[in-house]
């Protein structure tokens, strides 16, 4: 396990563990991850994905491991072949570094949840980069700030580099649109590009990540959330 993390199997993203979605059988992919697993789970759900079946792995990083404080890899098959996995890796990857080593990405997303009177500010932010088959998701609480009678929603740097929440890989030569990553149910429409609700590029916003002092921020309006 340490091995695995320090060296991903010896190979790069989105190659994980020496996985490739696309690629590996589900066999060699379970007969490799199963020994290392406290718990497998697998799930169906056939009014949603009829032709997909979900496998979860739990692996320990605590001597007393729970559902909560373990690391996840999520797994989607189709056809016996592994099309997507998502990983949860918040501790396995920094931000920085990955950013650094995929560019620019072609879009990136990001979703603000809990505005006053709810429940606490929250951003989920969706990195996507679709030619590498590879999305990376953060989220963590956002800062309040009133200036100028106007209500922002503060995202600082120094909170984006500490929270990396999971990273999406799947084959490249499966074209993927943002969208299909969601249910049908789910409110896609929450989500926004950032050039809309940030006023930056996907290439300002990876100068931001690479560049920018840790304690420099970015704000969107209040309202553009408000329902």
């Amino acid at each position: 396990m340490k091995e695995l993390i320090q060296t991903n199997g010896g190979c790069e993203l989105p190659c994980w563990w020496g996985i490739t979605p696309g690629k590996t059988t589900w066999k060699e992919a379970y007969d490799f991850l199963q020994p290392l697993a406290w718990l497998v789970d697998i799930q169906q759900m056939p009014k949603v994905y009829p032709d997909n079946l979900f496998v979860y792995f739990y692996f320990a990083i605590d001597d007393q491991p729970t559902l909560m404080n373990s690391r996840i890899a999520r797994f989607s098959l189709h056809k016996e072949t592994l099309s997507i996995a998502w990983i949860t890796a918040r501790q396995d990857y920094d931000l920085v570094s990955l950013v650094k080593k995929l560019g620019v990405p072609a879009e990136v997303w990001i979703y603000i949840t809990g505005i006053p009177g709810t429940g606490p500010v929250v951003y989920t932010l969706k990195i996507f980069y679709p030619n590498k088959g590879i999305m990376i998701t953060l989220y963590d609480y956002a800062e309040l700030v009133r200036r100028n009678g106007e209500d922002f929603v503060r995202i600082c740097k120094k909170s984006l580099i500490n929270q990396t929440g999971g990273v999406v890989v799947w084959s490249p030569d499966e074209k993927k649109e943002f969208l299909d990553f969601f249910r049908e149910y789910e409110e896609t429409y929450r989500y926004k590009p950032i050039e809309e609700v940030l006023s930056i590029s996907p290439e300002e916003f990876t100068r931001f990540i690479l560049e920018a002092e840790v304690e420099q921020c970015l704000e969107t309006p209040l309202s553009v959330w408000e329902e």
